[in-house]
Formats: C-alpha cells, structure tokens, sequence
C-alpha cells in the first residue's frame, strides 16, 4: 500500500529522502536518460536498507486514488477507495525532476496506461515473513 511504501522508503523517523533531509542528485537518478542499474548506488539505501526509493523509477501503490482520502478514509494504513481508474505512484524517476524525489510526494496516474519511468516493488507482509519457517 501507499502507507506501507513510506514506511519502508522514509524509516520510522519519517526522513524526507532515504539518505536524509536534502536532496542530492548524486544518490539517486532525476532528470536522467534512464534508469541506472538495480542493486547501484547502494550508499543511498533508507533505513531499511531499501534501494532505489527515491529516483530510477517511479512505483505503483496498490491504492486507487482520491485526493481527500485522508481526511475520510482509516487512520491507519488508508486504502483509498475501491473503484477509479488512477493509481498512487511513489518515489521520482529518472525522468522526475528534484521535487518529486522527496518521500513524501504523492502521484496519481491512470492505471490502464503505460509509462517507461514506472515500476513496482514486490513486497511480502511482515506477518508473512515473521512465521516463514524456510519451506
């Protein structure tokens, strides 16, 4: 969800981009030709060691879009509402420019297009991964 990719991206102290509180176009891809390879520029990882949060590629929310969501949706972890055609996306790519890069940038697109700054992150729920017993 939108929630759970802040979380992961930001920290528990909520951190504005994943190495800090100022941008730096040296840890991330912005306004770039494309994407840089996964698994690089590894001393720009968050507080959960999670790459690539900010910059290389824009990543789709499992949430449907609505821009008052969080004044009438749950207080924890909101949803957004069950039906419209648009989709959160989180985190600036290489064709983003700076502003979009902090963590806290929310965007919304339709999710029957395709874009080529656009991915997604595949994620498992913690319970999932606490009671993994290796089988």
């Amino acid at each position: 969800t939108e929630a759970e990719w802040e979380r992961a991206a930001a920290g528990p102290m909520g951190s504005a981009y994943p190495w800090g509180e100022e941008f730096d176009a040296t840890r991330c891809r912005a306004e770039g030709a494309g994407p840089v390879p996964a698994g690089s520029l590894v001393e720009s990882a968050g507080f959960f060691d999670l790459l690539h949060a900010s910059g290389n590629a824009r990543e789709w929310c499992l949430d449907r879009f609505d821009p008052r969501w969080y004044l009438r949706g749950a207080r924890k972890n909101p949803r957004g509402p069950a039906r419209n055609m648009h989709r959160i996306v989180r985190g600036g790519s290489f064709a983003s420019p700076p502003e979009t890069h902090r963590l806290q940038h929310r965007d919304h697109v339709d999710a029957t297009k395709r874009f080529p700054d656009i991915g997604f992150r595949v994620a498992r729920s913690w319970d999932e991964i606490a009671t993994y017993d290796g089988d």
